[in-house]
């Protein structure tokens, strides 16, 4: 039943990524977790299938896709691995986006395509170690000299940024808040180790130093104090996506728990059996009508207890810090 009215080209869509990430990204997902390494190899599934430039406009190497079609992609992808979910949604909804709203033909012909193909990784650099996500006010300074800009200061969190090839930051000028483009390996420009983080393992979190890191100006997004708006725009719709990141995560968790409880629930039922079943065959007599009755019974217990289990919120809850504690953790 359709009951939110979705096209068909959406509901493609959904289905297509549910199976994808069912099938190549929920198998490594424990993996991922305990070993903490960033998995290049289902980022490139990711922009083999064509999902790493999935809202980005074809003209520059995109599929286009929707809002709705997003949240879809978002949910799917972390409900297998809330890592990858993570950092696909600082690449996609952050760096990318910047970009393809706000760059320069030439800019989206540079970076963006290489986006939009996977074949470079992007970062979002906004929140900094003294100042934290205040976008007004970045401490990070970029001067104009010339036909460059000298940019000194640092980001902190900064997803992606281990991994990351191409970064969006905020710096403020001398007409206000403003947007750059760095590539890495630019001159001053370091990337701090991954931070040991309490969960989202494998979406490697680090800060970003720039010292005295000279940028062409080609690479000023828009005009000069026009950053801040940019990135708020950018937040505004990235904050969508995050929610269904989050439903992802909580359907992850969900099920986790239900299959849990149902399980306990079936062997529950099976322990009664058995013990019901033992003192009819153990003296010799009635063993035979016992044993024929079993089967029957112990599949209708099953499938009550089952049943019941599934609505037992309590029981789920409680389950479900042991055999969810990936999903509900991050």
């Amino acid at each position: 039943m359709n009951k939110y009215h979705l096209s068909e080209s959406q509901l493609s869509a959904w289905d297509a990524v549910r199976s994808f990430s069912e099938g190549k990204i929920a198998p490594f997902a424990r993996e991922i977790d305990e070993t903490d390494e960033f998995p290049h190899g289902i980022f490139k599934d990711l922009a083999e299938h064509g999902y790493m430039g999935a809202p980005v406009s074809p003209e520059w190497g995109g599929a286009g896709c929707d809002a709705v079609t997003m949240c879809f992609i978002l949910e799917e992808i972390s409900r297998a691995s809330g890592s990858v979910g993570c950092s696909y949604n600082a690449h996609v909804s952050l760096a990318s986006s910047v970009i393809a709203n706000h760059g320069s033909p030439e800019q989206k012909r540079k970076y963006l395509t290489a986006l939009a193909s996977g074949a470079k990784i992007g970062a979002f650099g906004l929140t900094e170690p003294s100042g934290g996500s205040n976008a007004g006010d970045p401490k990070t300074r970029a001067v104009r000299r010339g036909e460059a800009y000298v940019i000194n200061g640092s980001k902190a969190f900064n997803t992606n940024g281990w991994v990351a090839d191409i970064f969006v930051i905020t710096a403020r000028t001398d007409k206000g808040v403003s947007a750059f483009i760095l590539e890495r390996g630019m001159k001053g420009f370091t990337i701090g180790k991954p931070a040991k983080k309490m969960g989202a393992h494998g979406s490697p979190t680090s800060i970003l130093y720039f010292d005295d890191v000279v940028i062409p100006e080609e690479n000023l997004v828009g005009d000069e104090g026009t950053g801040f708006r940019a990135f708020a725009g950018t937040l505004d719709r990235a904050r969508i996506n995050v929610a269904a990141l989050a439903v992802g995560l909580a359907q992850a968790a969900l099920n986790s728990a239900v299959a849990y409880a149902r399980a306990d629930a079936v062997r529950k039922a099976d322990r009664l059996l058995s013990g019901h079943s033992a003192p009819a065959g153990g003296d010799g007599h009635g063993a035979r009508g016992g044993a024929a009755l079993n089967p029957q019974r112990r599949t209708h217990v099953r499938r009550r207890h089952a049943d019941q289990a599934g609505g037992r919120h309590g029981q789920i809850l409680c389950c479900g810090s042991v055999v969810a504690r990936l999903q509900q953790r991050d």
